[in-house]
């Protein structure tokens, strides 16, 4: 997870898996490494299956932040996490 703005790494996970669980341990990292201060922030994502399942859509409403998806199609939404991991 990154912050835009600061142009940060909030959080990561590893599994041989990119499933829910993957997502929602990150999001976890990215919460406590804001010490918990997540409400009104945007979580940003492409419409992949993990990121819309609800199981994570309440872990995100559970930090206070909003969620928001890419349009179908859009590449730009993965710009900023392709610039940053070329770094």
């Amino acid at each position: 997870m990154l912050d835009v703005g600061g142009r940060r790494l909030l959080g990561y996970a590893m599994s041989d898996r990119i499933d829910i669980q993957l997502v929602a341990d990150a999001l976890d990292m990215a919460g406590d490494s804001r010490q918990g201060r997540t409400a009104g922030i945007v979580f940003h994502s492409d419409r992949g299956s993990q990121y819309l399942a609800g199981k994570l859509r309440t872990a995100v409403a559970g930090w206070g932040m909003n969620q928001s998806v890419g349009r179908v199609g859009s590449s730009a939404d993965n710009a900023a996490a392709e610039a940053f991991l070329e770094r």
